[in-house]
């Protein structure tokens, strides 16, 4: 579902930005004002992420009430279900 691969490169970028915070760190030892960088991206990612994890659960809502055929399928695929759990 291409839905749940875009959430998760939402997932991965914020886990790419979190870990790349000791870089942020080292950088900051010269220039405080890095951190402000790391705090906007880190906002930013972390917004995007919840803005489409919103999405999808909105989507799955119509789904179930008006294309019910689409929302059982969703829920009979064990791995995709999987993957939004996982995610969350």
């Amino acid at each position: 579902m291409a839905l749940l691969d875009e959430f998760n490169a939402y997932y991965q970028g914020n886990l790419m930005s979190f870990n790349l915070f000791p870089v942020y760190q080292q950088l900051a030892a010269d220039n405080p004002n890095i951190y402000q960088k790391y705090i906007q991206n880190m906002s930013s990612d972390r917004l995007a992420f919840y803005e489409f994890k919103y999405f999808i659960l909105a989507y799955l809502r119509r789904a179930k009430t008006e294309y019910p055929a689409i929302y059982r399928a969703f829920l009979d695929n064990v791995p995709t279900t999987r993957s939004l759990q996982a995610n969350t």
